[in-house]
């Protein structure tokens, strides 16, 4: 038998010292489920290459 797992995902942008990290605490304090908050780094750092194309930082078209 092959389990399904499904969830949801939020992402938070702006500038540095917009706030975004108070957000998702909040978030994770008044959820019930599992709750992680994954900076970008962390998230490139342990998805496997197959699962992230486009990631990371590209040339300008200068």
């Amino acid at each position: 038998m092959r389990w399904r797992v499904t969830g949801q995902i939020i992402i938070l942008n702006g500038a540095p010292r917009s706030g975004k990290s108070n957000i998702a605490r909040a978030i994770g304090e008044s959820f019930d489920g599992p709750w992680m908050n994954l900076g970008v780094d962390s998230y490139e750092q342990i998805t496997p290459p197959r699962y992230r194309p486009g990631i990371g930082l590209q040339s300008g078209s200068d």
